[in-house]
């Protein structure tokens, strides 16, 4: 009985010790915009059928094919697209993408660049005129090892059917 007695005053000391941290700092905030500036070589495509992947497609006579995501960058030259993106001041500017032999995959070549938030990027926005291609910025923990990705997804009406990752590098 002693030794509960002990085991219970040595947890109700140490319980009374703990004291929660109210310091929620992570580290200091990342500048997103500025580590998005510069140039960008694209590194991989991987493409992504929604239907199949919200379905769970896959072939049981053939269980080594991934009928849901490919990777798809030997299929074209993708590799010679570059994307450079520039700052007005610290705020996003204007951007030109050479894609040298490559299919135009942003349908656009030159124009201004937004992101939805300058603090926390989730979308970025290639703008030319009226004509704006829409992409969602994934990896950016991955900024300051000069790596990025952006998502773009193809509708069918209303109806979202094939995603395509990019993964860039910076040069």
């Amino acid at each position: 009985m002693k030794k509960l007695s002990f085991l219970f005053i040595i947890f109700v000391i140490a319980f009374m010790g703990c004291t929660p941290d109210n310091d929620f700092t992570v580290g200091t905030q990342q500048d997103r915009v500025k580590q998005l500036s510069g140039t960008w070589t694209l590194n991989s495509v991987t493409q992504t059928d929604l239907f199949a992947k919200n379905y769970n497609y896959n072939d049981p006579a053939n269980p080594n094919v991934n009928l849901i995501s490919q990777n798809i960058t030997g299929i074209a030259p993708f590799s010679s697209i570059k994307l450079t993106l520039s700052l007005n001041g610290t705020a996003p500017g204007t951007f030109a993408i050479d894609y040298g032999s490559a299919p135009p995959v942003f349908n656009l070549t030159a124009g201004t660049w937004t992101l939805d938030n300058n603090l926390t990027p989730g979308k970025l926005n290639l703008i030319n005129g009226t004509d704006t291609t829409k992409l969602v910025l994934y990896n950016l923990n991955y900024l300051s090892a000069n790596q990025f990705g952006l998502s773009r997804i193809r509708y069918e009406g209303a109806k979202p059917v094939i995603q395509y990752d990019y993964a860039f590098q910076k040069n």
